[in-house]
């Protein structure tokens, strides 16, 4: 098998090849021609003129994972038929989604511009490069965002009295952290709690639905609630309080949660790609001037943006995605109620008809036998007038 072959077999089943497994797959190749290393090492030159030949290119991943592309696709169509059977059969009159996703202080770009052939190539950071809150984040098919829940990492009091209290009083914050936390939460319109991890559980989503859905009872219109496989949300209280509430619980496929989770297909990116930007006006407005203002007897720090600033800038991102854009996850696949073609359809269930209206439509020959099942949302003389243009 030559080079080509060998990269085009393992990028059809979605292997990476990076530049050093070609430069050690083309030196392996050229040793078993017998072609000596002094004649050919595989140089970058070589590489660029052999990726050029051949209309290829170093790319950089887009997504990753264990599925193909096919099987994404296939996933994606069972499970909107899945939930449009759910939504015929239950009469499910509303769709949610919520996820949670990590949200990072920092932007550290991955390039820079810099001076050609520089051996090091050095980026400062504020030292939270690392650092992250979590984010659930809730929206519906109709285009609706709900305010956010957010979960810092905080350490925990070592006290377990205390520790209990700050968790239920205070969303486990100290008492002097908490008067700030609960100022922005008003401010932000955001849920703000804290736990040693930084991360959501099984407590934080039932509190999440008892939230945003306890206001609800088992008469009500049944809406849909789509989540993924996450263990925390699948707990024996979670599920008998969706059921009291008449919510219905679908879970997402696992591993496919950018194929059928809409917050994955359609929000989630344009809401990081606006956290950067405010992290890039930030760097440019506040630390770029301070380094320039600088005189050059100490090497000036930047600082890092604190919990005030990102939550600010959750709020401001989260406030401006638009209705377009929240809605464009659920038409993705097919969940949206404000279209004709998007609205699931359901067999007429009622036979009783009249005998003798039967037979005088068929005497006058306006019985059609060729319409078939009628369903609920069905245009009669539509379906009649394309059937006879084709």
């Amino acid at each position: 098998m030559d080079i080509l072959d060998w990269i085009i077999a393992l990028r059809s089943h979605g292997v990476p090849v990076s530049s050093k497994m070609l430069e050690l797959e083309a030196l392996s190749i050229a040793e078993l021609y017998g072609v000596p290393k002094s004649a050919f090492a595989a140089s970058p030159t070589w590489m660029a003129t052999f990726l050029a030949r051949y209309s290829l290119s170093l790319r950089a991943k887009t997504r990753q994972g264990q599925a193909s592309a096919a099987d994404s696709i296939e996933v994606a169509k069972d499970f909107t038929a899945t939930v449009r059977r759910r939504i015929v059969d239950e009469g499910i009159t509303k769709i949610y989604n919520a996820d949670q996703t990590a949200i990072f202080f920092e932007y550290v770009p991955k390039h820079t511009v810099d001076e050609r052939g520089a051996r090091t190539v050095w980026v400062k950071c504020g030292g939270k490069s690392k650092e992250r809150l979590t984010a659930m984040l809730l929206a519906d098919n109709t285009g609706q965002k709900y305010d956010p829940w957010v979960v810092f990492k905080i350490r925990p009091s070592t006290v377990a009295t205390t520790r209990d209290e700050n968790t239920r009083l205070r969303h486990g914050f100290s008492r002097g952290m908490w008067q700030d936390m609960e100022a922005l939460e008003k401010e932000t319109h955001t849920a703000i709690f804290a736990n040693g991890k930084g991360w959501w559980n099984s407590d934080l989503s039932l509190q999440f639905l008892q939230h945003f859905f306890g206001h609800r009872s088992h008469t009500d219109d049944p809406v849909m609630l789509i989540w993924d496989d996450f263990s925390a949300h699948w707990t024996a209280d979670i599920i008998a309080f969706a059921a009291e509430k008449n919510v219905v619980l679908q879970r997402v496929p696992p591993g496919y949660t950018h194929c059928c989770q809409p917050a994955d297909i359609s929000w989630n990116k344009p809401l990081k790609d606006r956290m950067r930007l405010f992290w890039t006006a930030y760097l440019l407005k506040a630390e770029c001037s301070k380094v320039l203002a600088c005189s050059g007897e100490k090497e000036p720090k930047l600082t890092p943006p604190d919990r005030k600033r990102v939550l600010r800038w959750l709020h401001a991102a989260w406030s401006g995605l638009s209705t377009t854009t929240v809605k464009g996850g659920f038409k993705h696949i097919d969940l949206l109620f404000d279209g004709r073609e998007n609205t699931p359809s359901r067999p007429v269930e009622s036979t009783e008809v009249e005998d003798g209206l039967v037979d005088a439509l068929q005497a006058l020959s306006w019985l059609d036998a060729e319409v078939g099942n009628v369903c609920w949302d069905d245009d009669i003389v539509d379906r009649h007038i394309y059937q006879e243009e084709a």
